[in-house]
């Protein structure tokens, strides 16, 4: 645990932390709360919260919210003075406008120490401003002049090099997990039961491999009747996903837990056996995918995004080579018929997570960061 000079808590930075409301679900927020909870005693933040608001119906509200907050921002800035402005945007265009404007207003005040976290990045995005000289323009214009850019794959920061952005104030950071949550929470994992559980803990969305999955699964629960999958989240596909668990046949063999946090996401969590998250979508770094790992659990996943930082093949768990169900159905029968296998990357995983991106070591190189020590 780190310990508190008197100095730092004295001389606290004032942060104006740009982020969605807390009410809405999503791995931003949940990061921001995370960084906000282990950097409370040593950095005063004042929350901008942009975007729709939980319980405004209105279609229209979704086009003059950024307009109301672009006001609302001028206005804070004339009348509070702050160290440092950490602005978390992703790279989807409804994002990249919204908090386009908001950069552009704090560069109009000459703000100081601004720090850009990318989170989420679409690759459609991506190839869309690259292929048109307007939008690079823009892009570098809008995002390249921040003091702090930090992004969560070497892929991400090359490509914003390759668009001009400057390379010496890119650089890459981690997301979180909250280790007091983790610890708080009961372990409820049966040592003795004979069910093989696996876990799928993200949006319910094609894009994530969600149907492969279930494909793979109906496989193998043909092959191996200790197996469970249990797809906990909410998304666009639940219902379509839920009607081909029918089709197959498999309601008693898969579970819709929906969208779980706190002490219930960590319940679930370590009462399972082994995590998959088969993505194709442009992740960065899935908080859950930390999440599992640092409850021990073996992962199934993809090379895409910031995950080949996390995640080595063979050594945590396994990297497919294609999202298809004969390749998800062959890493899981690799790990459920061999015991040792799982306890061994389960236990490396473990120890890696705890030490490397539990909430209190990440939010520390962000409270140097806001203090103007630059990022180590």
């Amino acid at each position: 645990m780190y310990l508190y000079s008197d100095m730092e808590m004295f001389l606290r930075p004032r942060i104006l932390l740009f982020g969605r409301d807390p009410a809405w679900f999503g791995g931003v927020v949940n990061f921001l709360a995370a960084l906000q909870k282990e950097t409370k005693k040593t950095v005063e933040y004042y929350n901008f919260t942009i975007g729709q608001r939980p319980g405004n119906p209105l279609p229209i509200s979704k086009y003059l919210t950024p307009l109301v907050d672009a006001i609302c921002l001028t206005t804070l800035i004339f009348r509070e003075r702050f160290d440092s402005y950490h602005v978390n945007p992703s790279l989807n265009p409804a994002s990249l406008i919204r908090d386009g404007l908001f950069l552009l207003i704090l560069r109009c005040f000459k703000a100081r120490n601004v720090v850009v976290s990318f989170h989420g990045w679409e690759p459609s995005t991506a190839r869309a401003i690259e292929n048109n000289h307007l939008s690079r323009f823009l892009f570098r214009t809008v995002f390249g002049w921040p003091d702090h850019i930090l992004v969560l794959a070497d892929s991400f920061r090359d490509w914003l090099v390759a668009q001009g952005l400057p390379a010496e104030r890119i650089h890459r950071f981690t997301t979180m997990f909250d280790g007091d949550e983790a610890k708080s929470a009961v372990d409820s994992t049966d040592p003795s039961g004979d069910t093989i559980r696996l876990l799928y803990l993200s949006r319910i969305i094609r894009e994530k491999g969600i149907f492969e999955l279930v494909e793979a699964f109906s496989t193998l629960s043909r092959e191996d009747g200790r197996l469970e999958l249990v797809i906990a989240g909410t998304g666009s596909e639940e219902n379509v996903v839920r009607q081909r668990v029918v089709e197959l046949g498999l309601e008693g063999r898969v579970r819709f837990p929906g969208y779980c946090r706190g002490g219930d996401k960590w319940k679930l969590i370590y009462s399972s056996d082994i995590f998959l998250l088969p993505s194709s979508y442009g992740e960065g770094c899935p908080v859950s995918l930390l999440e599992a790992m640092a409850a021990g659990l073996p992962v199934i996943t993809t090379p895409v995004g910031g995950i080949p930082h996390i995640v080595e093949d063979g050594k945590h768990g396994f990297l497919l080579a294609e999202v298809t169900p004969w390749h998800i159905a062959d890493g899981i029968r690799r790990l459920v018929t061999d015991s040792q296998l799982r306890k061994r990357m389960g236990e490396l995983n473990r120890k890696e997570a705890w030490e490397k991106y539990e909430a209190e070591k990440v939010a520390r190189r962000f409270e140097r960061l806001y203090r103007g020590e630059g990022w180590s």
